[in-house]
């Protein structure tokens, strides 16, 4: 289970966007490690059992499921991965402009304050990611708008 925790946390250490639905980590995960991605249960299951490495967020009820996904898996802090000793030594986002990362590490922060279970806080924080996604198209040049090539991702799976 924390081998699967870890994985997600990599995905989403090189990923552009500040936090990505669990449906669609399952399906980077599965990309990642050539296999089937997992089932968002196992997943989930793997993202609580190590309540440290990773935040969910998460609404309560259908009523914001025709908006925005109702559980989302943010990101960890700019610099957790080398802090920790991964031995990457490089910064993931080197490659995006101060804007891009201030803007990033900004949303991703402000997803740490959300109330569990607040359909309306979910909803604010799901306009923000938009925008957050917006920045980053008109800033970055089209070739930047996707991940480092190493980082082996597709390109950002929040929605437009």
């Amino acid at each position: 289970m924390k081998q699967l925790s870890r994985l997600a946390e990599g995905i989403l250490d090189r990923h552009p966007a500040p936090a990505i639905p669990l449906h669609d980590l399952c399906l980077l995960i599965g990309k990642e490690t050539g296999s089937h991605p997992p089932p968002p249960e196992i997943l989930l299951g793997a993202l609580r059992s190590d309540p440290g490495r990773l935040r969910l967020i998460e609404g309560s009820g259908d009523k914001l499921a025709s908006v925005s996904p109702t559980l989302w898996v943010l990101g960890p802090r700019a610099s957790l991965s080398d802090v920790e000793g991964s031995g990457r030594g490089v910064d993931p986002d080197a490659h995006m402009p101060g804007l891009v990362r201030r803007v990033r590490e900004s949303v991703r922060v402000i997803g740490e304050t959300i109330e569990p279970g607040s359909n309306l806080a979910l909803a604010r924080w799901a306009r923000l990611l938009r925008e957050e996604e917006r920045v980053r198209r008109c800033v970055l040049p089209e070739g930047l708008l996707q991940p480092p090539p190493e980082a082996g991702m597709p390109p950002s799976t929040t929605r437009p």
